[in-house]
C-alpha cells in the first residue's frame, strides 16, 4: 500500500497513480496476432468465496489497519499483513492466515514492533506480501525490513529476516520491490531506491529457504519492475532511464550483468511505467500503463510477448477499447494471463480535468497456447462507500482466485467462469 518535502512528492505519485488505475484509486494475450475482437463476457458472482476486514483481525489490539494479502497456491488460504496498535504509540506488524472454507484463523504471528508509520498505501504500488510458490512459506515486507515465515500444515511457526543493507529503511515508499522465483529457489529484493531525493538502489539475491545472501549489485537504472526466472538464474528489470540501451533488460542473477535488452515501445522515455513478466523460462510478458500523449492517445496500446533467447519481439496481442493499467498476472499452472482493463474514451483521457477514473473495470483473461478468444471478466465490484483507503487487486497464483481490497477490507470471488478450461 516523507515530507519536496516528502508529503508534497507522495501527493504527486498517489495523484498520479489515480490517473492511471480509475475506479479502485490503484489500480489481449491470445495465441492470435493483433486484431482480434471476438471476446466472451462473465460477470462477477453474486456471492464472494470470503470477505475479511480489519474489524475480523482487531481481537484485543486497539486498532488493526489491514496492509496487503496474498492467497495460498492451493487456494485453501490467504494470508493479511497488518499493523495493530494498542495504549499510546504501541505498535506492531503482524501476520494473520485464514482458512478461506471456514473463514477462521488458523495462525497468527508477530513480526517486528514499529512506529506506525502510514504505509498502508504501499500494497498499491507493489506486493508486500506474498506465499513462496510451493506453499512451504510465506515473504513479507514492512519498513523495518523483509521476513520469511514458515506456513507448516495449517499454522504459521516463525519469522526470520533477511539480512538487508542498512539503506533499506531509506528506500522509498512505493520502491520496495521484491519478486520470488518459481522453484522457490531465489528471492530478489531492490533495496535503497527512493522519489524523494531521486536515489538510485541495489539489488540483493537470496537463497528463499536459508535467507543467505547469493549476491548483489548496484543498479544503474531506476527500476519500475522487477521478476526472477523460473530457475532463479536471471532477473528481469523494466526500467525508466535507459533509453541508450531499452526498457526492459534480462540479467544474471549471480553477477547483475546485463545479458540482453529489450525496447517496449510504450513511452518509457517520456516517464510511463511499464511492467514485465516471465510466462516461462524463454518468454516474458509487458504491459504498459495508463499514459498518454498530448492528443489524449495511449502510449501502448496492447501487450507484448518477447522471445528471452532470440532478443525478439514475437506478438502484438490485444482487446477492442482496451485501457491499459500497467498490471498483469501470468498463472502458475498454464498459459492463461490476465490484465486489467481501464478504458476511457479519448476525449475524457485528454480533457479528464477532475482526473475521475473510469465508469467501470475489467479483468480481461487471454490463453497463450490455444486459439481461444479472451473473456472479459467484470465490471469488477465497486463499493459505494466513500474510499477510506486506496484499493488494488490480488490473484491466487494460478488465477482461479481474485481478492479485491477496498475500503479496509479483501474479498475473494472464483474466476472459474474465465479460467476454467475443463
Amino acid at each position: 500500500m516523507l515530507t519536496i518535502d516528502g508529503n508534497a512528492a507522495l501527493a504527486i505519485v498517489r495523484k498520479r497513480r489515480q490517473l492511471i488505475v480509475g475506479f479502485l484509486s490503484l489500480l489481449a494475450l491470445c495465441p492470435l496476432l493483433r486484431g482480434s475482437d471476438e471476446s466472451h463476457t462473465s460477470r462477477f458472482p453474486d456471492h464472494a468465496s470470503i470477505s475479511i476486514s480489519a474489524a475480523d483481525l482487531q481481537g484485543d489490539h486497539s486498532w488493526v489497519r489491514l496492509i496487503d494479502f496474498a492467497i495460498s497456491p492451493d487456494d485453501t488460504r490467504m494470508v493479511f499483513e497488518f499493523v495493530a496498535g494498542d495504549a499510546g504509540d504501541t505498535a506492531a506488524i503482524w501476520v494473520a492466515q485464514y482458512e478461506i472454507a471456514t473463514k477462521k484463523v488458523i495462525g497468527q504471528i508477530k513480526l517486528s514492533d514499529t512506529k506506525a508509520p502510514d504505509f498502508g498505501f504501499e500494497a498499491n504500488y507493489h506486493l508486500m506480501i506474498q506465499y513462496i510458490p510451493d506453499g512451504s512459506g510465506i515473504i513479507v515486507q514492512s519498513p523495518e525490513g523483509v521476513y520469511h515465515v514458515d506456513s507448516v500444515g495449517q499454522g504459521l511457526l516463525r519469522a526470520l529476516s533477511y539480512p538487508l543493507p542498512p539503506d533499506f529503511s531509506t528506500s522509498g515508499p512505493a520502491d520496495r520491490l521484491f519478486s520470488i522465483s518459481a522453484n522457490a529457489g531465489r528471492l530478489a529484493v531492490l533495496v535503497g531506491q527512493a522519489f524523494d531525493p531521486p536515489k538510485l538502489g541495489s539489488i540483493y539475491v537470496y537463497a528463499t529457504d536459508t535467507e543467505q545472501e547469493v549476491s548483489h549489485w548496484r543498479s544503474v537504472w531506476r527500476i519500475q519492475s522487477l521478476a526472477v526466472s523460473p530457475d532463479g538464474k536471471e532477473l528481469l528489470e523494466t526500467v525508466s532511464d535507459s533509453s541508450d540501451t531499452g526498457d526492459i533488460l534480462l540479467l544474471d542473477s549471480q553477477t547483475g550483468k546485463v545479458l540482453r535488452a529489450f525496447r517496449s515501445g510504450f513511452g518509457a522515455e517520456q516517464s510511463a511505467r511499464i511492467k514485465s513478466v516471465f510466462i516461462d523460462s524463454d518468454h516474458f510478458v509487458v504491459v504498459p500503463d495508463g499514459s498518454i500523449d498530448a492528443k489524449g492517445h495511449y502510449l501502448g496500446t496492447a501487450l507484448k510477448i518477447f522471445d528471452v533467447r532470440s532478443g525478439e519481439f514475437t506478438r502484438e496481442l490485444t482487446y477492442a477499447k482496451w485501457g491499459p493499467g500497467g498490471e498483469v498476472w501470468v498463472s502458475s499452472k498454464d498459459s492463461t494471463i490476465a490484465t486489467i482493463d481501464l478504458w476511457m474514451s479519448r476525449v475524457h483521457r485528454q480533457f479528464n480535468l477532475s482526473e475521475s477514473g473510469p465508469r467501470k473495470a475489467n479483468i480481461i483473461f487471454f490463453h497463450a497456447d490455444r486459439p481461444a478468444a479472451p473473456c472479459v471478466f467484470g465490471p469488477v465490484p465497486e463499493s459505494r462507500e466513500h474510499p477510506i483507503q486506496s484499493g488494488f487487486i490480488r490473484f491466487s497464483p494460478d488465477l482461479q482466485l481474485i481478492g479485491i481490497f477496498e475500503n479496509g477490507r479483501a474479498t475473494v470471488y472464483t474466476t472459474a467462469s474465465c479460467t476454467d478450461h475443463g
